[in-house]
């Protein structure tokens, strides 16, 4: 499972090579080609910004502990309770849910430790794979606009989306169950039988798991 944490100037050097990849700047704003150090300049940036309390870059990192992206939130105004969110993956690391799970982890931050009240999104209309990440967060349609760079040959079409936090649907978090007695004071030999558990998500719905006790107090399962 990825995590996220502050981007730092040692995270650079490898996202400088993810994001060297002509396919992976295609639809940002980065420029491209991707000049040399100019990770080190974004994240230098970035942490003068998590001063400021405007800009929050944080590195999406690999159970290997290797970066795989960024996801962050960028024009952050506490006042306002608003701010925009965007993300960002090498391509070795499309796939698998990162964007998803990276995603929703930013928004996370967003609602429930910036306590922002809307967050913004603009994504290119023939990015259809992030366009599915973000209608999965609860982000809908707000606009559309002709977006000119020198890197497209023609003018390309930007869709802007918003969700406002009572809208924003979390996916994929650990629950900790407390078991209603202990495995460890079970019997040698007594083997442990599969549990059955309902769990709501925050959307409401309804999830059946099996779960195995592993001799401990508390099992931490993963829904949906």
């Amino acid at each position: 499972m990825i995590s996220i944490e502050p981007a730092t100037l040692a995270h650079a050097p490898a996202l400088q090579t993810l994001f060297e990849d002509r396919d992976v700047t295609e639809h940002l704003a980065f420029p491209e080609p991707y000049p040399p150090g100019e990770m080190a300049r974004y994240i230098t940036t970035a942490i003068a910004g998590r001063q400021a309390g405007t800009r929050y870059v944080f590195a999406v990192i690999e159970p290997d502990g290797q970066p795989s992206g960024i996801a962050l939130l960028k024009d952050v105004d506490a006042r306002a309770g608003t701010g925009e969110l965007g993300y960002a993956f090498g391509r070795a690391y499309w796939g698998g849910g990162r964007a998803t799970a990276a995603a929703d982890a930013t928004a996370a931050f967003a609602f429930e430790t910036l306590k922002l009240k809307t967050l913004r999104a603009v994504c290119g209309a023939m990015n259809l794979a992030s366009l599915r990440v973000l209608a999965k967060l609860g982000f809908v349609e707000e606009s559309r606009f002709d977006e000119v760079r020198t890197k497209w040959p023609e003018p390309r079409q930007q869709i802007v989306l918003r969700v406002r936090s009572f809208g924003y649907v979390p996916q994929m978090r650990p629950v900790t169950l407390t078991l209603g007695f202990d495995p460890s004071k079970l019997p040698p030999g007594v083997p442990l039988s599969a549990m059955r558990v309902l769990l709501t998500d925050p959307a409401g719905d309804t999830h059946d798991k099996s779960i195995w006790g592993k001799g401990t107090v508390d099992e931490t399962v993963s829904f949906p």
